[in-house]
């Protein structure tokens, strides 16, 4: 008997020291990938237009876009009574979202029958059909997507810390590329010497790039091109 009791409660022991690893589907399930997914297309734009860029203008996007997916997240939640449910919706909207440009080039030049897929008249119906069927699919069938919710979790991190990566290694090639500074060497040892007595020729150099606003340059580089937006 005496011996019964003492199996009884080292077989408990044992079993209640392995219960954490036999049921990991009892650990919390944060809903943190539709934020990460967000997050993503910012940081990798910003990592491959470093050399164009100063590091504090994401700043703003990389706080009002989180902020507006935690709302929607929210109101996903109030819809689906469910954080995992809400959270695997709202993912669906944010990838829809920071995709739809792309797949719209990709299928611009492919036509069946005559037709040419990348149109929004065919897109955007299409997109949102695809968003109703699957709030139809959260709504009426109530899986359970805790699993879903950690292995998004790690795909959207992974793919932040991709991004992360890239932009360190952008501004290291930056720091230790001397070509711009050679480029400006020669030209401060460059000089020109027109003839005295003839014409001096036209000279028109066009440079192939965008012109930012008049009041972009004024807040950001303090110059004021009234003059010119005025001619």
């Amino acid at each position: 008997m005496g011996n019964k009791g003492l199996n009884g409660s080292a077989n408990s022991e044992r079993a209640s020291s392995q219960q954490p690893f036999r049921h990991p589907a009892r650990l919390p399930a944060l809903v943190l990938h539709p934020v990460l997914f967000a997050i993503y297309p910012i940081l990798a734009l910003f990592a491959v237009s470093l050399q164009e860029l100063s590091p504090d203008q994401p700043r703003r996007a990389l706080v009002v876009v989180p902020l507006a997916v935690v709302l929607l997240l929210a109101i996903l939640r109030l819809l689906f009574g469910d954080w995992h449910r809400a959270g695997l919706a709202a993912t669906a909207i944010v990838l829809l979202a920071f995709s739809y440009g792309h797949i719209y080039l990709l299928l611009e030049r492919v036509q069946i029958a005559g037709t040419i897929l990348g149109r929004h008249r065919y897109l955007i119906p299409l997109s949102l059909l695809a968003l109703l069927g699957l709030f139809l699919w959260l709504w009426m069938a109530r899986p359970d997507l805790r699993s879903a919710t950690r292995t998004l979790n790690l795909i959207a991190a992974a793919a932040g810390l991709i991004a992360l990566l890239s932009t360190g290694l952008t501004l290291l090639r930056i720091r230790s590329d001397s070509t711009s500074e050679s480029l400006s060497a020669l030209a401060l040892q460059t000089h020109l010497d027109p003839p005295e007595d003839g014409p001096l020729p036209d000279v028109y150099y066009i440079i192939l790039d965008g012109y930012a606003r008049q009041d972009y340059m004024q807040s950001i580089f303090g110059y004021d091109n009234a003059g010119f937006i005025s001619f």
